[in-house]
């Protein structure tokens, strides 16, 4: 939430004339477990859907790239750190939801910041149940087991991919005997994307207050930018904008001075402009997981 003693006090920022100080809160757990049943029912019985995080990325040595969770885990959980595996099964219509996470550990929350650890993300987040994730060999092992149809998308996790096809190639005795384990392998993304289609009110509240932050940020690229001015000098007065509002860019903003300008994915923004040259700004930002796109 913005800091009220804020609005209202004159800043490179807010000279707009655009209200922003209603910011919408987060999803609420009864609209996210809606979801899943959804999910659930086009699944349908005897199967599971595992949502894995996005990994994290590695910008240089021991420093990693700002970490944007996976859409999906956002959509259904609202989790947003890494190294998570979320798991949805239908049994015969009964729904039970596992979110496999780090548990807390003293010495590395002292350099990333405090985890919430299996009873807190049960608490907040909308789930069952919380385990952690040096269990899940062992516990999606068992999940795969009891399932019929598995709906998961490969290549994010080899871990993950790994338990999966170990699980769709098991050939024990009992296997054949009982008939149990999983036996067809779905991609959940078109059944995610249909359910996508449609936007509830608190997602479109997203949407608009995302949209309404990236035309704030454009109009302060306007009223602030001069001839000798840099690229990046305006590309930090849209990025600023959308920080200073509590949002941050869902794409790297494009600013091309001349003929900058007719590059489509012109990325260095390091010219100067020059007077009377055309700038294009492509540039938008993200709350929540809901981006505006703005050129």
């Amino acid at each position: 939430m913005l800091n009220k003693s804020w609005v209202g006090r004159q800043t490179m920022f807010n000279g707009h004339g655009l209200d922003l100080s209603h910011s919408p809160g987060p999803t609420s757990v009864e609209e996210m477990r809606s979801r899943q049943a959804n999910i659930g029912r086009l699944c349908d019985d005897d199967s599971l859907l595992i949502i894995v995080n996005n990994p994290e990325a590695t910008r240089s040595a021991d420093v990693e790239y700002p970490y944007r969770a996976s859409s999906d885990m956002l959509y259904f959980v609202g989790w947003n750190r890494p190294s998570a595996v979320f798991c949805l099964s239908n049994s015969s219509g009964e729904l039970n939801s596992i979110l496999f996470i780090p548990p807390r550990d003293v010495i590395k929350e002292t350099w990333t910041g405090i985890r919430l650890g299996l009873e807190g993300a049960e608490k907040q987040f909308p789930i069952d149940k919380a385990v952690s994730i040096d269990e899940m060999n062992t516990v999606l092992a068992t999940l795969l087991d009891g399932c019929t149809n598995v709906f998961h998308q490969r290549g994010l996790s080899a871990a993950v991919d790994d338990i999966v096809d170990q699980s769709l190639l098991e050939t024990s005795r009992n296997r054949q005997r009982t008939g149990s384990g999983p036996a067809n392998l779905c991609d959940p993304r078109p059944l995610v994307s249909e359910l996508r289609l449609f936007k509830s009110d608190s997602e479109l509240e997203l949407m608009r207050h995302s949209c309404k932050i990236a035309s704030a940020a454009h109009i302060e690229a306007m009223r602030n930018a001069s001839a000798g001015m840099s690229e990046f000098q305006l590309q930090s007065i849209i990025e600023g904008c959308f920080i200073y509002n509590g949002s941050q860019w869902s794409y790297p903003s494009i600013v091309g001075g001349g003929d900058n300008a007719t590059i489509l994915h012109y990325v260095e923004n390091d010219s100067p402009v020059s007077d009377g040259d055309l700038v294009l700004i492509d540039a938008g930002c993200e709350i929540s997981g809901y981006a505006s796109d703005i050129t």
